[in-house]
């Protein structure tokens, strides 16, 4: 702590924290230090990479102009500004490594009041704890019933645990503990039995086995002086294998060489790079693009301007969804999702749509219903294109939710899904980052991302019931229909 000064509550308890620690491991002396190529001096994570060759005005709008990609202060300043999270802060990136600093560099922090901090340079300003030890904080009472309907939700942490939370009960039954601290992005399974948990570095990937919640297996491609970050991860239903998108970071001398991105075909059993694919047409694409594997593990579909079908095992070509053309005469090019949500009909993802319509030059906002399968669309129009931020489709799929998002105005919309039209708007005091998710019984909403926090909304009134708080700020969310279990 010797680099960075207390200013709030909060970096007191997290000073006092440390000196508890350290006086705790008299053995070992521990440091806030910059990004570190493996094997790391100190048991703690290692920081992620930063942003300093970003130029922006300012974090009071994202990369798109916007406010909706914008993080709370605790993840700009313990986790990433590059991925998740977009923040033009100075701290150690990918090209420069800093273990001590001599000159201050001063940053400006909005956080509802003015605040100015000092840190040396190439220092984070304030620590990636290994764990925080607190109490969980208590939370409101639940209205639902043993009998009702529920789901099970693991919430990453800045921690070194996943919180196992039950929806009915509101509460949380059970923590999954991982080796790598900040478990930042969570893959489930088509089976949905498995949980494929990567860290905030993007090096290491670790297995949970939701049947027994704890961590069965793990890997990292990272060795010596070589960085490997994992970039998109497809796990095969059969559990067998996987197909990763990666980068390749060299540490030499006086500088770092990246290459890539690769599609890497992976032996989850052997641990072991099998294959390296080619690019589908030939086009390496470092962002936009995406796999999935059908239901059955036989087709990967790989998403880029079209929908190419590829065989599983050979990786050839088998189909083509040409998305790049209008998907009927006199429209334009449509956008809309691929993926499944959590409570979509088997082999369907229903998703927002937008679509350009030519004659009136205007953007066109609507639902998708996607068979992936069949390579077949079913859409409806609903009007001129909004700021939507969030849909989710609600259990039984005859309703959907959104959520109008943008500057001092944020709105709940209700989409009757079998009438094809928006059959509510109710405005509420949002937030610029928000998840939307519907519960299992389909009688609550709940807004989350961004905080500790899980705001709990009435389905029928759109109005606030009880905020859930938690002690450790959350990284990601995982639904998985189903009661606690085991």
């Amino acid at each position: 702590m010797k680099h960075v000064t207390s200013i709030n509550q909060k970096a007191e308890r997290i000073e006092a924290y440390l000196t508890h620690e350290s006086a705790m491991a008299a053995a070992q002396e521990r440091d806030v230090v910059g990004l570190r190529t493996p094997p790391h001096e100190q048991n703690g994570p290692h920081f992620p990479l930063g942003c300093s060759l970003v130029f922006s005005p300012g974090w009071e709008v994202d990369s798109q102009g916007g406010t909706a990609g914008l993080c709370q202060p605790v993840e700009r300043d313990i986790f990433d500004c590059h991925l998740s999270c977009f923040w033009p802060a100075h701290v150690p990136d990918q090209l420069i490594t800093r273990p001590t600093g001599r000159d201050s560099a001063h940053r400006r922090r909005r956080t509802g009041a003015s605040s100015t901090s000092s840190s040396p340079e190439g220092i984070p300003a304030m620590p990636t704890l290994t764990r925080l030890v607190v109490c969980l904080a208590a939370l409101a009472p639940a209205a639902a019933t043993a009998s009702a309907q529920t789901a099970t939700w693991y919430i990453g942490t800045y921690t070194n645990d996943i919180l196992v939370w039950d929806e009915a009960s509101e509460q949380v039954v059970d923590r999954i503990r991982v080796a790598n601290a900040i478990p930042s992005d969570m893959t489930l399974n088509e089976t949905r039995n498995r949980l494929y948990v990567r860290d905030a570095t993007a090096q290491h990937m670790e297995v949970v086995d939701l049947g027994v919640r704890r961590v069965v297996d793990s890997f990292t491609l990272s060795h010596d002086n070589v960085s490997v970050r994992l970039d998109s991860f497809v796990p095969n239903p059969a559990g067998d294998r996987a197909v990763i998108v990666a980068k390749r970071y060299t540490k030499l001398r006086d500088r770092y060489t990246v290459e890539g991105p690769f599609i890497l075909e992976y032996d989850l059993r052997q641990k072991q790079v099998t294959d390296t694919l080619q690019w589908p047409d030939g086009r390496e694409r470092d962002r936009g693009g995406g796999f999935r594997y059908s239901p059955d593990g036989e087709t990967l579909y790989f998403f880029g301007d079209d929908v190419i079908a590829l065989d599983a095992d050979t990786y050839q070509e088998m189909d083509r969804w040409e998305l790049s053309q209008p998907l009927e005469p006199g429209l334009g090019r449509p956008s809309f999702g691929l993926n499944p949500g959590t409570y979509d009909a088997p082999g369907v993802a229903t998703s927002l749509l937008r679509l350009t319509d030519p004659a009136q030059n205007r953007s066109m906002l609507g639902v998708a219903t996607v068979r992936l399968s069949e390579m077949e669309v079913d859409f409806f129009t609903l009007g001129t294109s909004a700021p939507m931020r969030a849909f989710t489709v609600a259990p039984g799929g005859t309703k959907a939710y959104g959520l109008y998002s943008e500057v001092g105005r944020y709105e709940f919309w209700e989409f009757d899904l079998e009438a094809r039209r928006v059959t509510r708007r109710e405005p509420f005091a949002g937030r610029p980052r928000m998840g939307l998710q519907v519960s299992a019984d389909g009688q609550s909403l709940y807004i989350h991302v961004a905080g500790n926090t899980i705001d709990v909304y009435d389905v029928d009134t759109f109005e606030l019931v009880r905020t859930v708080e938690f002690a450790e700020d959350m990284t990601d969310v995982v639904v998985v229909p189903g009661g606690v279990a085991p």
